[in-house]
């Protein structure tokens, strides 16, 4: 009984030492001999386990009861169901100069808990708080050992959420359709709003390039309007030019009465037409070279589908007639005032 007595009086004046009370060493004790919670995370889980280690060096190691007493509570705590969050500095008298680097620590580590650390990485993230809150209890009491903020700063990177690299939204390319007079190669005052539209967005999107093709009719020959599709095409690169837009990236092509809009052999003011595109993507894509549906001056139009043939056939199905053959075909007959000079398209 004597021998109890003695080892009960050295406990006790042990933890006076320690400035902490029997009721206070009783309660470090309960918490370093108690099991982990069955109930909760593993989050919580491995956050108690890590308090009661933490409380368990303070009280059998250094000897500080008063410090090991901070983490058995916070154990307790997650024992009960709580949701115990890192500590708050301002509860703390620390020194001055290591406010600014806990304070970051700490913003950290609360953006990693609430990206998902805790369901993501649970043990890591029990790992890194705990030595978060010990790194502040050594500031507290002015120790020079750095193990807690070495074992913080070395558990973070654990905790950081993986980036999700998404692939860019592919644009789809902007057509847009300029149509001449017969014969002519001189831009119509009604088109200037639709190359004013797209020098404008051309500036704003930045296509990698940006295709301008012209096409003829199939009135005429066939050399003729090879020249002449071209000269439509310049025409409208020359008055993009005067909007602002460079010569970088342009295309500048003449398919003459190959590819045409509509299947007419005749005077159609579809086929009479220069294409804008802008492009986004692949070089190889040939979406302007295409047939393209006419559509109302100065309105974006969409590419055709890459599974109808360029020029196979008109919207009504009938098949369209395509280089010497539609050459051959009987032109309209037209008064020598109508033909004009040369051979017309």
């Amino acid at each position: 009984m004597k021998l109890l007595r003695l080892l009960f009086a050295l406990v006790a004046l042990s933890a006076i030492s320690a400035c902490a009370s029997p009721m206070q060493v009783s309660e470090v004790q309960a918490v370093t001999a108690a099991v982990a919670p069955i109930e909760g995370s593993t989050f919580a889980k491995a956050l108690f386990e890590g308090y009661q280690q933490r409380a368990r060096h303070e009280a059998e190691v250094e000897h500080e009861w008063r410090h090991a007493v901070i983490f058995a509570r916070k154990a307790a705590r997650i024992a009960t169901g709580e949701i115990v969050a890192p500590e708050e500095l301002s509860q703390w008298d620390l020194p001055e100069a290591a406010v600014p680097l806990l304070a970051d620590a700490r913003a950290r580590l609360m953006g990693h808990l609430d990206q998902g650390a805790r369901d993501r990485v649970p043990e890591a993230a029990a790992k890194a708080q705990a030595a978060f809150d010990c790194w502040v209890e050594e500031e507290w009491e002015r120790d020079t050992d750095t193990e807690c903020k070495d074992t913080f700063l070395a558990t973070e990177g654990l905790l950081q959420a993986p980036v999700v690299v998404t692939a860019p939204v592919p644009v789809p390319p902007a057509v847009f359709v300029v149509t001449f007079d017969f014969d002519k190669d001189e831009i119509r005052a009604g088109t200037m709003q639709t190359l004013w539209e797209v020098a404008q967005t051309a500036k704003a999107a930045q296509p990698r390039i940006l295709r301008i093709h012209g096409h003829a009719d199939a009135v005429g020959g066939k050399r003729y309007n090879q020249k002449l599709s071209e000269r439509r095409a310049k025409a409208v690169a020359k008055q993009l030019s005067k909007l602002g837009l460079g010569s970088d990236g342009i295309e500048i092509k003449g398919f003459g009465r190959d590819r045409p809009a509509v299947a007419d052999k005749g005077r159609q003011e579809r086929n009479r037409r220069v294409t804008v595109e802008l492009v986004f993507e692949s070089p190889n894509a040939t979406t302007a070279d295409a047939a393209v549906p006419c559509a109302p001056l100065g309105k974006i139009i969409p590419a055709p589908s890459a599974d109808t043939p360029p020029g196979r056939q008109d919207a009504g199905g009938t098949p369209a007639l395509q280089g010497e053959e539609a050459a051959t075909a009987r032109p309209p007959i037209l008064s020598r005032w109508e033909r004009g000079p040369g051979t017309l398209d």
